[in-house]
């Protein structure tokens, strides 16, 4: 099924759509909620002021993208690595340097 040119509002709810592709159109606004995105690929994409909330990243490649000024709070961290460092490490360095200042 192709959706071209289409400018009115979209509901997609309990349906397969696995394999979709999705370009140059705008979402902005959307509400995305229990979906299955495992194995999706997002490029070039702006997710400025985008929330995931009670999400499953786990094993997700962050590259090459802008993450100035975002948040991350109350997540499970194990095994996270920035630059090949894990985010552990990180936050042990972190915590020496505090006691010694």
């Amino acid at each position: 099924m192709d959706i071209q040119e289409k400018r009115e509002e979209l509901v997609i709810e309990n349906a397969l759509v696995a394999g979709a592709h999705v370009a140059n159109s705008n979402m902005s606004g959307s509400v995305v909620e229990e979906v299955n995105l495992s194995g999706s690929i997002f490029e070039k994409c702006n997710m400025s002021e985008c929330g995931i909330v009670g999400g499953n990243m786990s094993g997700a490649i962050l590259k090459g993208v802008n993450l100035s000024n975002a948040r991350i709070e109350g997540s499970q961290l194990s095994g996270m690595t920035i630059n090949g460092v894990p985010v552990a490490r990180l936050f042990a360095a972190y915590q020496a340097f505090r006691s010694g200042e």
